[in-house]
C-alpha cells in the first residue's frame, strides 16, 4: 500500500510555568503541556556534543525542537536535558540501542515500576536542576582567599540576634552592623558564584533521587540501579553538605521570602559554595555518572510514553553499510493527520517531483526524521524500517544571512558544499535536500544540481532530493529512481492525496491554478502559449 491515512496526533503545546507543588499525573501516552526553556535544556548537550552529533542546520531543518517537545514526557529537568542530548547523538552500534529498547519496553510494561520511578524523580522538577551540569562540566571557581571568614560571619549573625534578644540599644546596633556586612558579602559574591550556587541548591535533590532509584528492584534496571548505588555511596559526603547548607526549596511566597532574608543574613548560598565546591571538584566524574544515569531512566520513561501515544511505530532493523533503505508506512510524526507512504531504494538514490503543497518536502523530511529516531530513541514512526546506520545531513530550510551580508544563493552554496565535503568522509550518509540551488537561474541550477547530486550519490551514500527541475531526470540517469506526488483539480478545487507514486509528475496544473485564483483570462492564455512554446523546444 503506497499511502494510508493515520489518525490524528496530539502535539504538545507550551503552557504554564513550573510550579513546585506536586504535578498532576498526565495520562500515559499523552504529551506534557509545559513551558520549556530550550536554551537551558540545551546546556548539557552543548557541553558534551561530539563530532557525530546532529548538526545545527539538520536539527532546524527537521523541526527537531518541536519533535523534542512532542516526545518529552520527562518528570525531571535532568531527564529533559538527557533526552534532548539523546536526540542529538545517534548511535553507530546496535548494542546500546538494544539495551535502551529493553529499558524502554520494561517501563512501558509495568505501571508499578513507572510509578516508583516517577516518585523518585518528583523532587527534580525544580528549574534550577538545569544548572547541574555546571558542577561537573563547567569551570569551577576557586574558593575566595578569605573563605574562612564566611562561616564566621554567619555565626556572628547568629550571636548578634541572640544578644539583641537580651535587649539593649548597643546590641541592636551590632546586629545591624553584622547584617550590613553580610548583605554586602552576599551581593558581592552572588553574581560571581551564581552558576555554581544555583545547582548546589538542588544537588541534594539529585543525590536523593539517585538513592531512591537505586532501591528499585527490577532486573531490567539492574545496570542503572547498580551504578546509582555506587554513585550514591561515593557522593554521601556531598549529599550531607548540600543538606546542611541549603533548604529544600520554598513552596509558597511566605517561605520563599523567609529564605531570601535568611540567605542574606546567614550567607547560606555562599557558605554552601565554600564547603561544597572542593567536594564537587573531587567527585565530578561520579556526579556526572549519577546525573546521566538518573536522566537516562527518566528519558526511558518518557520514550515509553511517547511510543504509547504514536498511532503507528516500530523498532528499526539496522544493517551493515549498504545502499539500501526500506520503509513501510513511514509518516511525519508532527502532523495531526499524516499520510503514510512506502519507500524502497536499493543501490540507487531517489529524486521526487511534484507541485508545491503536494507533499514532497514533508515526505523527505519525515523520512529523515525516521532515520534519526531509529538511531536515537530506537523508535520509528513507520510500520517497518530497515536501513544501515546513517549520518543524516539536510539542506531544506534556507534564508538570506542578513547578519553576515550573504545572499540567499551564497548561503545555499556554503550549505551544499558542506554536504559534498561530508560525502568524502568515512561514515555512510543520508543526504536530504529540498529544491537544490533554487536561488539561481534555470540553466546553471540544473547543471550545478546534476554535478553535486552525482557526487553526493557516490559510494554507499543515500540521497533524497525534491525538485521541480524535470531536466534532471534525463541528466542523472540509471543511478537514480524517480517518484512523484500528484494533485488534481476537481470541481474548481485543488486536492492532494499525498501518496508517493512511481515515475515522474505529468500534471500541468500550475497554469490552471492561475485561472482558479482569479488571474485575468489574458494572462492565463499568454502563459499557456509560452508553456507550449517552451515544451516544444
Amino acid at each position: 500500500m503506497l499511502g494510508s491515512r493515520i489518525p490524528a496526533l496530539q502535539l504538545g503545546i507550551f503552557a504554564t510555568p513550573f510550579a513546585f507543588r506536586r504535578a498532576p499525573r498526565e495520562a500515559w501516552g499523552e504529551p506534557r503541556d509545559i513551558a520549556r526553556d530550550m536554551d537551558r535544556i540545551a546546556a548539557y548537550h552543548d557541553a558534551v556534543a561530539g563530532p557525530g552529533d546532529v548538526d545545527d542546520r539538520t536539527w532546524r531543518d527537521l523541526n527537531m525542537d518541536a519533535l523534542f517537545a512532542q516526545a518529552d514526557r520527562t518528570r525531571s529537568t535532568v531527564g529533559r536535558q538527557v533526552l534532548y542530548h539523546l536526540l542529538h547523538a545517534p548511535e553507530s552500534r546496535p548494542e546500546p540501542l538494544l539495551a535502551w529498547d529493553a529499558l524502554v519496553r520494561r517501563m512501558g510494561e509495568s505501571e508499578p515500576l513507572r510509578e516508583q520511578v516517577r516518585e523518585a524523580l518528583e523532587p527534580l522538577r525544580h528549574a534550577d536542576g538545569m544548572y547541574l551540569p555546571n558542577l561537573f562540566l563547567g569551570e569551577l571557581p576557586a574558593r575566595p582567599r578569605l573563605h574562612w571568614a564566611f562561616p564566621v560571619l554567619a555565626l556572628a549573625a547568629v550571636a548578634a540576634i541572640a544578644v539583641a534578644v537580651l535587649g539593649g540599644a548597643w546590641a541592636f546596633l551590632v546586629l545591624v552592623a553584622v547584617a550590613a556586612v553580610n548583605v554586602g558579602v552576599q551581593h558581592h559574591y552572588r553574581s560571581r558564584l551564581e552558576h555554581v550556587i544555583a545547582p548546589l541548591r538542588v544537588l541534594k535533590r539529585l543525590t536523593g533521587a539517585a538513592a531512591r532509584l537505586a532501591k528499585v528492584d527490577d532486573p531490567a534496571l539492574a545496570a542503572e540501579t547498580a551504578a546509582l548505588r555506587e554513585g550514591s555511596a561515593r557522593l554521601a559526603g556531598l549529599h550531607r553538605v548540600a543538606g546542611y547548607l541549603t533548604l529544600e526549596g520554598a513552596t509558597d511566597d511566605l517561605r520563599a521570602t523567609a529564605y531570601m532574608y535568611a540567605n542574606m543574613l546567614f550567607l547560606l548560598d555562599v557558605n554552601a559554595f565554600v564547603f561544597g565546591v572542593e567536594l564537587v571538584r573531587r567527585h565530578r566524574a561520579e556526579l556526572r555518572a549519577v546525573f546521566e544515569t538518573v536522566g537516562r531512566l527518566d528519558a526511558a520513561l518518557s520514550t515509553a510514553s511517547y511510543r504509547a501515544g504514536l498511532p503507528l511505530w516500530c523498532t528499526p532493523e539496522l544493517t551493515g553499510p549498504a545502499k539500501h533503505v526500506r520503509a513501510e508506512g513511514v509518516y511525519h510524526p508532527l502532523l495531526h493527520e499524516p499520510v503514510a507512504n512506502d519507500l524502497e531504494v536499493d543501490g540507487r538514490s531517489l529524486l521526487v517531483t511534484g507541485s508545491n503543497m503536494a507533499g514532497k518536502t514533508t515526505f523527505i523530511r519525515g523520512t529523515a526524521v525516521c532515520a534519526l529516531l531509529a538511531q536515537t530513541l530506537f523508535t520509528c514512526p513507520a510500520r517497518a524500517w530497515r536501513a544501515p546506520f546513517l549520518r543524516v545531513r539536510t539542506m531544506i530550510g534556507r534564508d538570506d544571512d542578513l547578519l553576515q551580508g550573504k545572499s540567499y544563493f551564497l548561503a545555499e552554496l556554503e550549505g551544499i558544499r558542506s554536504l559534498v565535503e561530508a560525502a568524502a568522509e568515512g561514515p555512510q550518509h543520508l543526504f536530504v535536500i529540498d529544491e537544490i540551488f533554487r536561488g539561481t537561474n534555470t540553466t546553471e541550477r540544473v547543471a550545478a544540481s546534476k554535478a553535486v547530486l552525482e557526487r553526493l550519490n557516490g559510494g554507499e551514500h543515500v540521497v533524497l532530493v525534491s525538485t521541480h527541475d524535470l531536466e534532471l531526470l534525463e541528466l542523472l540517469g540509471p543511478a537514480w529512481e524517480f517518484r512523484h506526488f500528484r494533485e488534481v483539480i476537481e470541481e474548481g478545487e485543488l486536492r492532494f492525496d499525498f501518496q508517493l507514486r512511481p515515475g515522474t509528475s505529468s500534471t500541468r496544473n500550475a497554469l490552471r491554478l492561475l485561472e482558479l485564483t482569479g488571474f485575468p483570462r489574458e494572462v492565463v492564455a499568454d502563459a499557456e502559449r509560452a508553456a507550449d512554446a517552451l515544451s516544444a523546444r
